[in-house]
């Protein structure tokens, strides 16, 4: 697995960090955030593309989602030599969001696309505010250009696969991913999806739709997931990419095994687009669906790995489809959400807590959710609070998002 998040660049230093429950919540450094109500943001620190990506000259056709991802990809095949992969049966199953363009870039066009009376028109537009971006400016920006450049760099010939449908589309790509290998299309998938959403534009929407704690005074306990006193997400970006593979590829290959993946399942409660996991239908579904694919009960499940993010209604709705599913078991069951340390990273996030419920199953260690002090009775689950728990062997990632869109995947220890 390869890791970028805002606590740590590579899986030990994310891993140790999240352990330790260090934050990456802190004020805005890439942008003047001057006149914005919050001015926090998880960002990844000490990120330099050119350290970390070895196809510099592509780096003027990345945008950071991109970079992002273009490195945890090359971080996943450390140690990993493709002289030992057949290219046709090595594929790409990538999650990706609304990459926002960088305004410094976008400006010259828009300045030249406005009317007599100084407004925008699109017309005007397409005939002159287009011949001021750079040629290849549209290959930054689309979506599909992760997988792309990932399948590029180490020539993965076969599948290959975008998924954007926000915070659940990095899971979902896992998921999918390893549905290709099932059913023999390949042998090894690269999986996972990222996305920065520190910019003034994604900063400015999510003022907007009224989610953005404000705790711009103490931002390392801003991000409150399942807390009384939460007032809304962080943004934050970062990428995680996993190599999943068959097991009998990994034993002729020699791999080291750091997780199974035993179950999956998709979902969704239907609900408005804007909405978000407003409704506990596509979460309870989800769940069993991923149970059902693993052939477990709720009472095999030894963790749970939340998509919580400080959202009041959203958490607790998360909180009400885990206990429709678990019952009074529901508080046996440790739970935790690493949003209170990476922010949220929509479509990167499911990937992020995919890799940290790999490593939680293989230590047999859950990270604590920091910042839960006052017990939300809507969340009347077993909240990993002040410090790491033990873990036992069988870990479920819960992913939930617009639309009460949701996906889970079940992870295990792994014993030979």
């Amino acid at each position: 697995m390869g890791v970028i998040s805002p606590v740590g660049l590579g899986l030990e230093q994310f891993w140790s960090a999240l352990l330790a429950g260090k934050s990456g919540i802190r004020p805005i450094s890439l942008f003047n955030t001057e006149g914005f109500p919050t001015r926090i943001a998880a960002e990844v620190q000490d990120f330099d593309p050119k350290k970390l990506i070895k196809q510099r000259k592509a780096l003027k056709v990345m945008a950071r989602d991109i970079q992002f991802v273009t490195a945890a990809a090359q971080l996943a095949m450390e140690g990993i030599g493709p002289e030992k992969l057949d290219p046709e049966r090595f594929g790409v199953s990538v999650g990706a969001g609304l990459i926002t363009a960088e305004l410094d870039e976008l400006a010259p066009s828009l300045v030249h696309s406005r009317d007599a009376n100084g407004r925008f028109d699109l017309k005007k537009f397409g005939s002159e505010g287009l011949d001021h971006l750079f040629p290849l400016w549209l290959l930054k920006y689309l979506p599909n250009m992760l997988g792309c450049h990932i399948s590029i760099f180490h020539n993965a010939q076969g599948p290959n696969n975008t998924i954007t449908t926000g915070p659940v589309a990095s899971t979902q790509a896992i998921g999918e991913g390893a549905r290709v290998i099932e059913r023999n299309a390949a042998d090894c998938m690269m999986c996972g999806g990222a996305e920065s959403k520190v910019s003034p534009m994604n900063l400015l929407r999510y003022h907007l739709l009224g989610q953005l704690s404000r705790r711009n005074d103490e931002p390392a306990r801003s991000s409150r997931p399942f807390d009384m006193e939460r007032d809304g997400l962080v943004i934050g970006e970062g990428a995680a990419i996993l190599f999943a593979e068959s097991l009998e590829h990994a034993l002729k290959r020699g791999a080291g095994v750091i997780a199974e993946l035993c179950g999956y399942a998709t979902a969704t409660g239907a609900s408005h687009p804007t909405a978000g996991n407003s409704r506990p239908d596509g979460i309870r579904n989800a769940v069993l669906g991923a149970l059902r694919d693993a052939a477990l009960e709720p009472k095999d499940v030894s963790f749970i790995v939340s998509s919580a993010s400080g959202l009041p209604r959203e958490d607790a709705v998360e909180c009400e489809a885990i206990r429709a599913v678990f019952g009074d078991f529901a508080d046996q069951v440790p739970v935790t959400s690493i949003r209170s340390m990476v922010g949220h990273c929509d479509a990167g996030a499911g990937a992020l807590d995919v890799a940290a419920a790999c490593l939680a199953a293989r230590d047999g260690r859950l990270p604590a959710t920091l910042n839960y002090e006052t017990p939300d009775p809507d969340c009347n689950l077993r909240i990993v609070a002040g410090s790491a728990a033990e873990a036992g062997p069988v870990g479920l990632v819960v992913s939930a998002g617009l639309g009460s869109q949701a996906a889970c995947i079940v992870v295990k220890r792994f014993e030979p």
